[in-house]
């Protein structure tokens, strides 16, 4: 996850899945919701082990100056409506049915 991208361009900005399970998993019509929003179209899968780079702006993505750019052959999807905070957020995974997969709640520890 990256919300605050070195360019200052958000467009720039992305979040990770990443399939950490042995087999692929068919995200069609999987969601995205609270902070950032996205559903995922029919056919999207992401192979086993593999990492699905998210954002607002495929295009921008893939023309960032710093690793991750499009260049590196990298797995992306877009465009979600929304932008990332580096102070606090909700992200929550629905799969096609609606249920629950995975909810992530990040908040800032003041120094």
């Amino acid at each position: 996850m990256e919300p605050n991208p070195a360019s200052g361009n958000q467009d720039e900005e992305y979040l990770t899945l990443v399939n950490p399970n042995d087999t692929a998993v068919d995200l069609s019509g999987w969601r995205i919701a609270y902070d950032v929003e996205h559903t995922f179209a029919p056919g999207v899968v992401l192979p086993a082990g593999g990492t699905l780079y998210l954002s607002p702006d495929v295009t921008a993505f893939r023309q960032r100056a710093l690793s991750p750019t499009g260049g590196e052959g990298h797995f992306v999807q877009g465009n979600y409506r929304g932008q990332l905070s580096n102070r606090w957020g909700v992200r929550a995974l629905y799969d096609a049915g609606g249920r629950l997969v995975a909810r992530k709640t990040f908040v800032a520890l003041r120094r």
